[in-house]
């Protein structure tokens, strides 16, 4: 709940405050954009230490940094406050500490969705996993309410002045019980026991070296990359593009608030649509994985690819009713009916239905001893360059075809996810693939 809270839009827009006043929009959605283009690093590095030292401290060690980074940037200094001078400082301190919030929220989504799906009761896979989206679906409801109360309590001024570095600030509350809870964690039993084989595996491989006189450990390095090849990089490649058309459609769902308040939305009814889409999300989420673990088994498979497929069919018409908000200045209320419920219950379905098994499907490409990395990397990747990124597509988009562009963009991501997301279920063609990158690596090594 902190890493989506910290995430937010209203992060970026009380961000943009440190901006210079021109190409505002824009640039908040750039400052937003930098989060996410940081979360692949942080998703191999904090993935590196869960799957070497456990899923415990990569846990804690992320929830840390996401804590200093988010309430540093309540603490800089701005220009409208503190002059030209101070106000360049605290926009590269900004930049700086958005790109240490995404190394953070990139390691702990990996870290955590890792440790859910090693410890959720047995039975109840895609349901414990599924409480990553609610949680984060109720800190973007959260966030958005205490950022509407504030403007509406303060004042326009008072927001601009010292106002938005209060949802800043107080992420040290939830972040700090939430540091508490995860203290008293214990270790997954699954990569305990996957510790006792690598322990193993490393004293029969020493006594291996010793009888041939150490020329395995000269060819170790390199089998090692062989096989690290062999074994994750077909599901890392899978595994992006199953999380695509989920990360576009949830961050173009963000996007669609800030667009209907440009378009003459009330600002109350446009952040109400926003927060009704994540609570229809949330409730589809959740149903639709609780009945795949009744009914399917906890097989993910199925969910994933119905949301794909909905995203690709979705997104053009949704978007073609939201601008029709352009009515709004004319007082179609009609028309501002249509498109409130166009975002709140029809992409809300959308996001809930592509979110439901999405975790444990690209949990369960990797192995035990690269699941965390493996999660991460290929998650984050889709995460932050379409997810990060699709506020800022979208408005360029919206500015070029204000009807249509946009809504393409969504269709085209669950469509084009759709064709590669088929060689998971083709095993034959999947390990076709992975055999024939397997042997073209091997002749470069």
């Amino acid at each position: 709940m902190v890493r989506a809270w910290s995430l937010r839009l209203p992060g970026a827009a009380a961000a943009s405050e440190l901006l210079p006043r021109v190409l505002k929009w824009d640039l908040a959605w750039l400052g937003f954009a930098v989060t996410f283009l940081m979360r692949p690093l942080g998703g191999v590095a904090f993935g590196y230490m869960a799957d070497r030292m456990g899923r415990r401290p990569a846990v804690l060690l992320s929830m840390v940094g996401m804590m200093v980074a988010t309430v540093g940037q309540g603490l800089l200094p701005s220009y409208r406050c503190c002059g030209e001078t101070a106000g360049s400082f605290g926009l590269v301190m900004l930049l700086i500490l958005r790109a240490c919030q995404g190394l953070s929220a990139g390691g702990e989504i990996g870290s955590i969705v890792t440790y859910l799906s090693e410890t959720a009761p047995e039975g109840y896979l895609l349901v414990a996993c599924s409480a990553c989206f609610v949680t984060g679906a109720t800190a973007f409801m959260l966030s958005s309410g205490t950022v509407a109360f504030l403007v509406t309590v303060l004042g326009p001024e008072a927001m601009l002045d010292w106002g938005w570095r209060i949802p800043f600030l107080i992420v040290l509350v939830p972040g700090l019980i939430s540091l508490w809870g995860r203290i008293g964690l214990p270790e997954t039993e699954i990569f305990l026991e996957e510790q006792r084989m690598r322990s193993e595996r490393r004293e029969h491989q020493e006594a291996a070296e010793l009888d041939t006189l150490g020329h395995q450990s000269t060819a170790g390095p390199i089998r090692q990359f062989k096989d690290c090849c062999r074994e994750c990089l077909c599901p890392v490649i899978l595994g992006f593009f199953a999380s695509v058309a989920f990360a576009v459609a949830s961050y173009s769902g963000i996007w669609a608030t800030s667009y209907l308040k440009k378009q003459g939305m009330p600002q109350v009814h446009a952040v109400l649509a926003g927060c009704l889409m994540r609570s229809v999300a949330a409730v589809v989420s959740v149903c639709c994985a609780l009945l795949s673990d009744l009914f399917l088994d906890s097989n993910p498979y199925w969910g994933v690819l119905a949301g794909s497929a909905l995203v690709g069919l979705a997104g053009l018409p949704v978007f073609y009713a939201l601008s029709s908000a352009a009515a709004f200045g004319s007082g179609s209320l009609s028309l501002s009916t249509a498109a409130f419920l166009c975002l709140s219950l029809g992409w809300g379905v959308t996001v809930g239905v592509a979110s439901s098994t999405l975790h444990v499907f690209v949990t369960e490409l990797f192995p035990t001893s690269w699941r965390s990395r493996g999660f991460g990397l290929s998650f984050n990747l889709a995460l932050g360059y379409f997810g990060g990124t699709a506020g800022l597509m979208d408005n360029l988009l919206s500015e070029a075809s204000p009807a249509y562009a946009p809504g393409l963009y969504w269709s085209l991501a669950g469509l084009v996810e759709a064709e590669p997301f088929e060689l998971r279920n083709l095993s034959g063609r999947f390990e076709c693939l992975n055999v024939w990158i397997y042997s073209n690596l091997s002749l470069l090594v």
